[in-house]
């Protein structure tokens, strides 16, 4: 990005950059991803980085100091987890941060962000931070750190990362394949419609993610995050890797859950008739059902692993 001209300061940094820290974001996202460093839409890294000038008052780069860092995470441990940043065009962002701040409620323990939330945002402005070393935020003092998010990350105690996510019970998975998604609805926006004039199964990822998830306990991400190299067909097993791409990176630890295991291949967690549990066959273009779902059983994700998909399932180009 050009670099205006600036001049000599005895401040901290080696030069007193009066540009606002506003105005270099998408230089330095674009930057970033240059140089490989972020990689996909961004939206997230945008998202903090517009957070970042707006809890500090998006002042000039020069006149950022190290209490800037503590300002920001207490800034966002006052929000709700409900809240809604907008834009700074509109929205809470388009606003002075006090006034947001003034206007919401007593903060309850419930609405409280996780810990591993703040650290992902201290992170997200530490790779800013040391990128902007190179330039506006260039030490006066050789090998000194002015800003550092590093150290404001908050220590995660090991009993918190290993807590496993409640089961689906029987009931969430008669809601989720007994809806118009499975039973036929409309188009576009209507997917979820009941009563259309002409009920609709489509086949396409809304249809196909649910039930693999059923069968290997993957999370959103890994699963609509899979590629075309991902899918392995000509083996005598077909199967599909989880592994980090472009588009998607396993979670590892943090993503370990309960899973529902079903008594029997031929009955559901309850008991009751099976015949609610979706089925896929052999060659079947996302049709009907074609006998009982596999038992379903937990696993322990890592960042690179082979999940078999079962004989009855097929995967379709």
């Amino acid at each position: 990005m050009p670099v205006p001209p600036a001049q000599v300061t005895s401040g901290q940094f080696l030069i007193y950059d009066a540009r606002r820290f506003g105005d270099v974001i998408e230089d330095v996202i674009a930057e970033l991803k240059s140089e490989g460093t972020w990689k996909g839409e961004l939206k997230q890294q945008r998202r903090i980085m517009q957070a970042f000038a707006w809890i500090t008052g998006n002042r000039e780069l020069g006149s950022y100091d190290h209490r800037d860092v503590a300002a920001f995470k207490n800034g966002l441990k006052r929000l709700p987890t409900t809240f809604r940043y907008g834009t700074p065009a509109t929205g809470a962002m388009s606003r002075p941060f006090s006034d947001v701040l003034a206007e919401l409620p007593p903060l309850a323990r419930d609405q409280q962000r996780n810990n591993k939330t703040i650290n992902r945002d201290l992170s997200t402005m530490s790779t800013v931070a040391k990128h902007l070393a190179q330039t506006a935020w260039k030490p006066r003092l050789p090998g000194a750190k002015v800003i550092d998010f590093a150290e404001a990350t908050i220590a995660i105690k090991e009993s918190d990362s290993t807590v496993l996510r409640p089961p689906w019970t029987t009931a969430h998975l008669k809601c989720l394949f007994e809806s118009p998604i499975y039973t036929g609805g409309g188009g576009a926006k209507r997917r979820l419609k009941e009563g259309e004039p002409l009920p609709t199964v489509w086949h396409d990822a809304a249809y196909y993610a649910p039930l693999l998830w059923y069968y290997h306990h993957t999370c959103r991400e890994e699963m609509c995050g899979l590629e075309v190299a991902d899918i392995v067909i000509d083996h005598p097993v077909p199967h599909f890797e989880v592994r980090d791409n472009l588009h998607a990176r396993s979670r590892r630890r943090d993503g370990w859950r309960e899973a529902r295991r079903p008594p029997s291949d031929t009955a559901d967690p309850s008991g009751d008739d099976p015949a609610w549990l979706p089925r896929v066959r052999e060659g079947d273009q996302g049709g009907g059902p074609s006998g009982p779902l596999p038992r379903a059983l937990p696993l322990r994700r890592k960042a690179r692993r082979r999940l078999v998909l079962r004989s009855r399932l097929a995967v379709h180009g």
